[in-house]
């Protein structure tokens, strides 16, 4: 059995972190935007009307990523003689902080910079957006996603044998599971998919919140008093 202690503790409170940031992120970045974000003229007329919005969403994303690195590298010390997946784990869950920092960055310097070339020519500004676009929202953002979403199913695995990761997880775990199948099926030649595919994507960022969530109880309770 894991045996609780400091790294309990610090992967505890950090997973928690992650947990209340990534709704945050989520409804900055995806639900409160244009009604396309892929048309260039309405993400343009979104980010100059709303440039602190867009900003809080990359500042979400950074502290989602600074956050799961310090969870990342304390669970490690807990599943560190616990094989393969658990070193697979550790690297999913690296790249994935990684990406989110990427993210973050990309979505907070993009107002300023974005409004100045815009300034100098529109159709600078929409392509500007553009590149922001499609390097952090389809890029950085979803690889983020990919990446931590299979961290999280791989520490479950990693993790149940020794008694960090509790069976009932399991079950929650099918939402990390339902984000890599959705966003891989397109990228792997699955086009025809249901229009509920889409609705089942957005539940599957809330049931990934509850997994981390609940991971983050389990390791606060076995953490010592302060």
């Amino acid at each position: 059995m894991i045996e609780p202690g400091v790294p309990t503790r610090t992967a505890g409170v950090a997973t928690l972190v992650f947990a209340l940031a990534l709704p945050v992120w989520f409804v900055l970045a995806r639900i409160w935007g244009p009604e396309d974000g892929d048309n260039a003229a309405q993400g343009l007329a979104f980010l100059r009307d709303h440039p602190r919005a867009f900003a809080a969403s990359g500042l979400a994303s950074i502290v989602m990523g600074i956050a799961l690195v310090v969870a990342v590298l304390a669970i490690s010390d807990l599943v560190r003689n616990r094989g393969l997946v658990a070193r697979v784990a550790t690297t999913l869950g690296l790249f994935a902080a990684a990406f989110f920092v990427f993210n973050g960055v990309l979505r907070l310097g993009a107002p300023g910079t974005v409004g100045y070339i815009e300034a100098m020519d529109t159709s600078w500004g929409e392509a500007a957006y553009l590149a922001i676009h499609m390097t952090s929202t389809q890029g950085a953002a979803l690889a983020g996603i990919v990446c931590v979403s299979m961290w999280a199913l791989a520490l479950t695995r990693a993790g149940r044998r020794g008694g960090l990761v509790p069976r009932w997880l399991d079950v929650i775990a099918v939402f990390p599971g339902v984000l890599v199948a959705s966003l891989l099926a397109q990228p792997l030649g699955v086009d025809d998919l249901p229009d509920g595919v889409y609705v089942l994507y957005l539940a599957s960022f809330l049931g990934l919140g509850v997994w981390f969530l609940a991971f983050a109880v389990v390791l606060l309770r076995r953490s010592p008093a302060s």
